[in-house]
């Protein structure tokens, strides 16, 4: 097995007649196998470095974003009309090592490309400890990100209802299936945890494919594999595609900020700017049922006024009930507003708060004019029927932003939001509906893809002055076009499960919107914060004389909440805090107003 390379953390070996790379550290090896999984006439095949002859090997100095390195260049022959081509770089002043799965379709037929994939080889991953767990950082917004034990079922981000019915709060299909003990997925980045060290595996790219990581770790020869989401796409003859780029680390342990280098990795490769500015503010409620009318707006905008030397709020939130150009607007039992959006942002804006509204750009009302009108904008399952969406309160159909028509009616409605009624401030929400599985306009788009290309336009049109957060939505598109992103369910007036309303098997599910929930992804999604986007946990249910929790989870969650430095926002009337209260919650605004340093939680 010859050496191609090495640099202070890793030597990197290559064994031609079997189609692997070993990458070792003292202690640690990593085993893999390159791999695209093809759709070939209705048949999937897999294409693996295993079953290809090697090519030749190039080599070159590069001096990119990271520093100097060194790219290797592995060139498969050419097999059943693919030629496959596996990337690798490496640093000599970085600690990780980045890999890439090219593929030129030089066949006589065009292909479907379904995966790409670097799988560990069986006993092909050593650590100098056993595993004993693995950290998930979950698919979406209110996926849960936790540690698991290693022998645990590991929840499943996917909760489908019925064929073509998928609930927005946890969606994210068109990936392996994690049905048994030991085997763990996470979206984006994860980590497989041993008492000396961790290796953290993911995508410092993320805008063209959605990458998980699993783990096999039930038997005693662990098993990796980083997987890149190409959706079924086309690949004409001629035509080449590539994966992400893969990320691999082994991060010694203990350590207080375990994703340093691979956040810092991203926003080098990705060209991300400074944070914008944190805003606490006013937002709307999100309990369905309850009572919200443009009086109860305006009277918690006057009591912001009225306390604004002890609490500074910074925006006020319209619900989405509001937005309403007669074509969306959305009956909402409890909620009535009898002005304009217009006439409603410029009453904020006058009172010196930004005004911001939700709205949800990728649903539709089943009765609107919209779907009267044009019934080929629906995202449609393979049996041509709508595919729809149901959220807590109401039942919806998606758009197909894979179609021109649609993406320029969304750059309409956000121009209307932004140009014509005054809003500073949008939130993005139920933004999953665009990777929800169904059969789309254009096949040469992946999911992930469609989902950039949303958020690009809604980026363009609004301008870069428009504070945009997003919610309920994959990370990866979003990335460096938003200003903030919801990071966890939203947070209730009780800090568990109402034992009443759900079965206890499914009490304790990380998904469910309770204090305790939102915590627990907000200290473990730390390290996206002031990085990639502002944490947004959503607003804080506060109210003593409501709250189903004790006076010290309250102050738990006012100390993890102001510590993570992430967004803060409130969902009650100010007036009916007691002034104790009060006092306790102006804690949290003084690191607002003079700037601080956020301690990293995870």
């Amino acid at each position: 097995m010859p050496r191609l390379y090495q640099t202070p953390s890793y030597e990197l070996w290559w064994e031609p007649s079997g189609g692997t790379i070993c990458l070792q550290s003292p202690g640690r090896v990593f085993e893999g196998i390159p791999a695209v999984d093809l759709v070939i006439r209705k048949n999937v095949r897999t294409v693996s470095g295993r079953d290809l002859i090697s090519g030749r090997i190039s080599q070159e100095t590069l001096h990119d974003e990271h520093g100097l390195g060194q790219i290797i260049n592995i060139h498969y022959l050419e097999t059943a009309g693919i030629a496959l081509t596996l990337r690798i770089r490496l640093y000599q002043n970085r600690p990780f090592v980045l890999l890439r799965i090219s593929i030129t379709n030089v066949g006589s037929e065009s292909v479907r490309i379904r995966h790409f994939s670097l799988r560990s080889t069986p006993g092909g991953v050593r650590s100098t400890a056993p595993p004993h767990g693995f950290f998930s950082n979950g698919c979406q917004s209110v996926s849960p990100a936790a540690y698991h034990n290693k022998d645990v079922f590991a929840v499943e981000p996917g909760w489908p209802l019925q064929r073509g019915r998928y609930l927005l709060i946890d969606s994210h299909k068109n990936i392996k299936h994690v049905s048994r003990k030991g085997l763990h997925i996470s979206e984006m980045v994860g980590a497989v945890i041993t008492p000396k060290e961790a290796l953290v595996g993911g995508a410092i790219t993320t805008a063209n494919q959605f990458v998980q990581f699993y783990a096999d770790l039930h038997s005693d020869n662990m098993q990796v594999e980083l997987l890149s989401q190409a959706d079924d796409v086309i690949l004409d003859v001629g035509a080449a595609s590539s994966s992400e780029w893969f990320y691999l680390e082994w991060v010694p342990l203990p350590n207080v900020d375990p994703f340093a280098q691979y956040v810092h990795a991203i926003i080098r490769q990705m060209k991300l700017g400074s944070m914008r500015t944190i805003l606490p503010g006013l937002r709307s409620p999100e309990i369905p049922g309850q009572q919200y009318s443009e009086s109860v707006l305006f009277d918690r905008m006057a009591s912001a006024v009225l306390f604004s030397d002890v609490l500074p709020l910074n925006n006020i939130g319209v619900p989405d009930v509001c937005y309403s150009n007669g074509d969306k607007k959305w009956d909402h039992e409890g909620m009535r507003f009898s002005h304009s959006c217009n006439w409603i942002a410029q009453r904020i804006a006058g009172s010196g708060f930004m005004a911001k509204i939700t709205m949800s750009p990728l649903l539709l009302d089943p009765h609107s004019n919209i779907v009267q009108a044009h019934p080929d904008w629906l995202l449609r399952t393979y049996r041509n029927t709508p595919v729809t969406a149901r959220l807590p309160d109401r039942t919806a159909l998606c758009l197909d932003i894979t179609i021109p028509a649609v993406l320029e009616y969304l750059k309409g409605e956000i121009d209307t939001v932004v140009n014509q009624w005054g809003f500073s401030g949008i939130n993005l929400d139920n933004m999953v509906a665009a990777v929800l599985p169904g059969h789309r306009y254009n096949q040469r788009l992946t999911r992930a893809q469609s989902l950039r290309q949303v958020y690009n336009s809604i980026r363009s049109t609004a301008g870069q002055d428009v504070y945009i957060t997003a919610s309920r939505s994959p990370f990866g598109p979003a990335v460096g076009l938003v200003d903030a992103m919801q990071t966890s369910s939203a947070s209730t007036t009780s800090w568990r499960p109402h034992r009443r309303r759900f079965h206890p098997k499914w009490g304790e599910r990380p998904t469910l919107p309770t204090v305790r929930n939102t915590l627990l992804n907000t200290i473990n999604r730390a390290w996206m914060n002031k990085h990639l986007w502002v944490n947004d946990p959503g607003p804080l249910m506060l109210k003593e004389k409501t709250a189903v929790v004790s006076r010290q989870e309250l102050i738990n969650q006012i100390t993890v909440l102001g510590l993570s430095g992430v967004a803060l926002s409130f969902a009650e009337d100010l007036a009916e805090f007691t002034p104790e209260f009060r006092s306790l919650l102006s804690l949290l605004f003084p690191p607002f107003l003079d700037g601080f340093d956020v301690v990293n939680l995870f």
